[in-house]
């Protein structure tokens, strides 16, 4: 190669001239080195969005439980009383019954068992006037909220303890 400025040959490779010294050719830069990426922020940014899920998910849970539960203990509370109810009916109709074959006698628990009515150990269940005059009959589950009240027509009354 000959430079361009004195007129010098020079070896192919030779950054300057050997007689003036003045660059005659530039020396190649290489690229720059790619710079590599780094996927931190798509990791943080994964792990708060599952963070956020599952403090949503606990959330949703947590307002369909303070919902789902109240109505639950209500429907509980409503069988609880609804129990009771049936079995007061049940033992003044057959109460009625026996009253039609036995006019003068005075109605008993074991009369009513031997009827077929069965009284569940959760009911209280209390014959206030066995006769049949003024039959008076009281029922009321133990986790009830309702105490229900019979009157020698089946007439149903209930009441608030």
């Amino acid at each position: 190669m000959y430079c361009p400025e004195c007129g010098t040959q020079n070896d192919d490779n030779a950054f300057r001239c050997v007689s003036c010294g003045i660059v005659i050719q530039q020396v190649a830069v290489p690229p720059p080195l790619p710079v590599k990426k780094s996927n931190t922020v798509v990791i943080v940014l994964a792990i708060c969005g599952g963070i956020f899920a599952v403090f949503a998910i606990i959330a949703i849970i947590g307002i369909l439980a303070a919902i789902a539960i109240p109505n639950f203990i209500a429907y509980r509370q409503k069988a609880y009383d609804a129990q009771a109810q049936a079995l007061i009916l049940s033992a003044c109709t057959e109460a009625q019954g026996y009253f039609l074959e036995y006019a003068n006698d005075a109605i008993s628990y074991d009369i009513l068992v031997e009827r077929g009515i069965s009284i569940p150990p959760e009911i209280d269940f209390h014959i206030e006037d066995p006769t049949r005059e003024n039959l008076t009959l009281t029922a009321m589950h133990v986790q009830g909220d309702k105490l229900f009240i019979s009157d020698k027509e089946c007439n149903l009354e209930a009441q608030n303890p």
